[in-house]
């Protein structure tokens, strides 16, 4: 079967797809070795295998070493899939992955006949940025600062504990509502909940406290008291404005991140600002990207997104058509980061600084063909 990106996945059927597939073994055998951890976690961990979204596979699609200029073709395919499949399942999804591993395969093969042929290279025009670990980082550990507001309501809890149960309460939230679904104070009111359960706090204690704990935990993380800028943040901003690259944020967080980086005076050296909650979509999704591409007049392929998390931030951002960097600043400042335990960087771009962000947009612009 032939694919492109001009639209002839409208015409190609699931049962097609099947009929065409690498044996169901090779996936088999790359789930043993650990090599789709990512999908286990976007869909596995969703509960419903019908909730499945472009954005999901999108995300995760790196793990068949499928080449940036493949994904047109295999997601308009994904598409019409899910729009013709009232009902699917987990076989459906493998189908289409074993499809993508033979269709990278093909194209692998295209591209080495064709590899004398010149690259033309795009300049870049815009940077975006993840907020959260990126840009902006708390002042204190978020669980330090949940130890403190906890303390006069539950009494001291164990930091190690406070520290674990907030990192998964935060994913179990975002993973059953999605994009701040039911309003960002009782979202947050959520994860607090659990949080301090979670670490050991009696129950009923923290239900009793909690009309108290949720406002003062919101209000401290809605200014400079609960953030602060990296070091690097502001200079590599205005670095890039001097070269005339416009610069965005694209962040999964609430509506409260525009009132931090207001404070922080970050705002003046954005062109383009969009909040997940503000716009109803998050990353990886390629709606948001494509909302901040077409606000500021750039192409996706003229956009570099900058973030540390390799499924929403590098992998969703390469999958919707932009270049991606991954952030990971060592030592101290880098243990925030969202990081999966074991996670394979190999072939990923990854700055140990903003500042390396600069020097990577300057290096691109100038190797232009």
């Amino acid at each position: 079967m032939s694919v492109d990106s001009g639209g002839q996945g409208a015409q190609v059927a699931l049962g097609e797809i099947r009929s065409c597939l690498p044996s169901r073994r090779d996936v088999d055998r790359r789930m043993k070795q650990g090599r789709d951890l990512q999908i286990q976690r976007r869909f596995a961990l969703c509960g419903r295998w019908r909730c499945v979204t472009l954005e999901d596979l999108a995300g995760s699609i790196r793990l068949w070493t499928v080449d940036r200029r493949d994904l047109t073709a295999i997601l308009s395919i994904w598409e019409d899939v899910r729009a013709s499949v009232k009902d699917y399942d987990q076989s459906n999804i493998m189908a289409f992955m074993r499809y993508v591993a033979g269709f990278s395969e093909q194209a692998r093969t295209f591209r080495r006949r064709r590899h004398s042929q010149p690259v033309h290279r795009m300049a870049i025009r815009l940077v975006t940025f993840d907020a959260l670990h990126t840009l902006v980082t708390p002042r204190l550990p978020v669980y330090v600062q949940y130890a403190q507001t906890f303390e006069p309501y539950l009494g001291a809890l164990d930091p190690a504990a406070l520290k674990s149960a907030f990192k998964t309460a935060l994913k179990q939230v975002q993973q059953e509502h999605p994009v701040y679904r039911g309003g960002a104070q009782e979202w947050w009111g959520d994860v607090i909940r659990r949080t301090a359960v979670g670490a050991g706090a009696d129950p009923k204690a923290v239900d009793a406290s909690l009309g108290e704990i949720v406002p003062r935990l919101l209000k401290r993380f809605s200014s400079r008291e609960g953030y602060k800028l990296f070091d690097d943040s502001l200079e590599t901003l205005r670095r890039l404005k001097e070269l005339g690259i416009r610069t965005g944020m694209i962040s999964n967080t609430d509506a409260r991140m525009r009132a931090v980086i207001e404070d922080l005076d970050l705002i003046p050296q954005l062109d383009a600002v969009l909040l997940s909650e503000e716009e109803g979509v998050e990353k990886p999704s390629c709606e948001i990207f494509k909302r901040a591409c077409e606000r500021l007049g750039v192409k996706p392929h003229e956009t570099v997104h900058v973030g540390d998390e390799l499924d929403c931030d590098y992998q969703g951002a390469q999958a919707c058509g932009l270049q991606a960097l991954l952030i990971r600043r060592p030592g101290p400042e880098g243990e925030e980061e969202r990081k999966e335990p074991g996670e394979d960087l190999t072939g990923v771009q990854v700055v140990p600084s903003l500042l390396q962000v600069v020097e990577w947009v300057q290096q691109q612009n100038a190797q232009r063909t």
